[in-house]
């Protein structure tokens, strides 16, 4: 079986689309030593990085125009918020055709969408056939579940860590203004400042911030593929509502979504509804959101305790089956699993 993996990225549109669709050609990779497997990045030189770790072929491209399908492919799985008609007719003969990403304009022309979450809607027409749930929520090998025992220490640490991750690309500069408020916190907490690969603002402003923050400890971390392995040692997380939501919710760190975007709540609804995060809808009520999640530990805890069993690390079994299914059989249009 051959398999080829189209997505986009860049600074104003994010990381995600990348990340995802590496994590789950490599997870493909790893588990079917009889399946080939070809990527193809569309976001230019940002996300060399990321693909850098590949042992599969990967290809990175500037624009969609220099796409170019060499041959015939079993499954494409796309990760994108636009395709053009360009781009759908190099795949037309591509007899499965599948969305990663939850808001594509395409949708009446692919035949599977894999979604994280139960919650969706369709401006226009779905595809064939919908997977959808947290079951179904796609999570980097660099993402570990942290132990109650450690989450329980880090809450009993004298000076406590919050992470703060607004994404790879982060083009709204969300960071900034994250630090500028949470520097007010009137009690010493360390942050942890995770930059994406896409972070092209000016980091001499973020410097700037830091300098004059006499309180608390401010430390900027350039990660991707290590970023768990500092963020399991806070208590809470401050994020974007992003594919980053769906990975603390998975490895038990609680986080607050601060200033969600409007068309992306319904990802946001089913991890609410579970009790894993908390919304803010300004960077004004940031601090206070901290203060009481900081007096009430228990709180803390509960949502530590609320991620688990809910995820189902064996996503990528579950994709290729109903992948191959699809290639096997026909079935009626339009339904919802």
């Amino acid at each position: 079986m051959k398999i080829l993996f189209i997505c986009k990225y860049g600074v104003k549109i994010g990381m995600g689309h990348l990340s995802r669709s590496y994590s789950l050609a490599s997870s493909i990779h790893q588990q079917y030593s009889d399946i080939t497997i070809k990527l193809i990045a569309i976001g230019g030189n940002v996300g060399r990085r990321i693909l850098s770790m590949a042992n599969f072929p990967s290809v990175l491209l500037n624009e969609e125009q220099s796409l170019y399908v060499d041959s015939h492919y079993d499954i494409v799985f796309l990760d994108m918020l636009n395709a053009s008609d360009e781009l759908m007719c190099k795949i037309k003969d591509v007899p499965c055709k599948v969305s990663l990403s939850p808001i594509f304009n395409r949708f009446g022309e692919v035949d599977i969408l894999f979604h994280r979450t139960k919650y969706i809607e369709f401006p226009q027409k779905p595809p064939k056939k919908i997977y959808s749930g947290l079951n179904y929520a796609i999570i980097p090998e660099t993402c570990t579940r942290i132990s109650t025992f450690q989450y329980e220490q880090n809450l009993n640490d004298k000076f406590l860590s919050i992470a703060i991750s607004m994404g790879g690309g982060d083009a709204a500069n969300k960071t900034l203004s994250c630090i500028k408020e949470l520097k007010k916190y009137p009690t010493p907490i360390t942050f942890w400042i995770m930059l994406g690969e896409g972070y092209n603002h000016s980091y001499v402003e973020l410097v700037n911030e830091i300098k004059i923050d006499a309180i608390h400890e401010i430390i900027l971390v350039r990660s991707d593929r290590n970023m768990w392995q500092i963020m399991k040692n806070c208590v809470l997380c401050i994020l974007s509502s992003g594919i980053t939501a769906y990975e603390a919710a998975f490895a038990g760190m609680p986080y607050v979504v601060v200033e969600p975007h409007k068309e992306r709540e319904l990802l946001l609804r089913e991890l609410k509804e579970i009790n894993v995060c908390e919304v803010v809808n300004t960077f004004e009520q940031l601090n206070d959101k901290i203060a009481h999640l900081f007096n009430y530990k228990q709180k803390l805890l509960a949502m530590h305790l609320n991620s688990q069993n809910v995820f189902n690390k064996n996503f990528t079994l579950l994709i290729m089956r109903h992948c191959t299914e699809f290639l096997k059989s026909e079935w009626e249009p339009n339904t919802i699993s």
